[in-house]
């Protein structure tokens, strides 16, 4: 079978699985004739980490729902704290210029290429949501006095790029100290 190789030669496991070469900037790309001779190859045929090549689309997904949730508990706070009930045609009037703004983030940053990414996805959304909901607010009425800026830049930024710092420190971490057996080999 051309371009495909026995999954149990590296991995234990059986059937068969596509043949994966490394190519110079990086990428796995799938062999459609086998391994070419002085190509490396991923130990077990398939890229180390294929989440972090290609995230699937359910981190995706999960990703932007975090995102839309923040500013929406961003709207909630908001309202509570100046006295205001916080039902949704109320939370849908302050929330909705950040979360079109977030859209425009998520598109401008090409977000779902590294959803999690702090520095490279998480200060881009974070900055087009600030500045894209604060002249949207602007346009349709709704007030932007510098102290709303301020909160509104510390909290956005803080959630919307510290559950990406959070996650990058777990998986770092993960990857540095692999997880151990209940008994030790004494």
């Amino acid at each position: 079978m051309s371009g495909f190789r026995r999954a149990d030669e590296h991995t234990g496991t059986t059937g068969w699985m596509p043949v994966y070469r490394r190519v110079p900037n990086g990428r796995a790309l799938r062999s459609s004739a086998g391994i070419p001779a002085g190509s490396r190859v991923y130990a077990g045929g398939v890229p180390a980490s294929p989440s972090a090549r290609d995230p699937s689309v359910s981190r995706i997904v999960l990703a932007s729902a975090a995102d839309a949730a923040l500013v929406i508990v961003f709207a909630a706070v908001g309202r509570a704290s100046h006295g205001e009930t916080v039902h949704p045609a109320g939370l849908w009037i302050t929330a909705w210029p950040f979360l079109a703004a977030l859209l425009t983030g998520w598109i401008v940053t090409l977000a779902w290429r590294a959803p999690a990414r702090p520095l490279r996805t998480g200060l881009g959304i974070w900055a087009m949501t600030l500045v894209g909901g604060m002249l949207l607010r602007t346009i349709s009425g709704q007030g932007t006095a510098l102290p709303f800026i301020v909160v509104a830049a510390v909290f956005l930024g803080t959630t919307l790029v510290g559950w990406r710092a959070l996650g990058a420190v777990i998986a770092r971490r993960r990857r540095q100290d692999p997880p151990t057996g209940i008994h030790s080999p004494e």
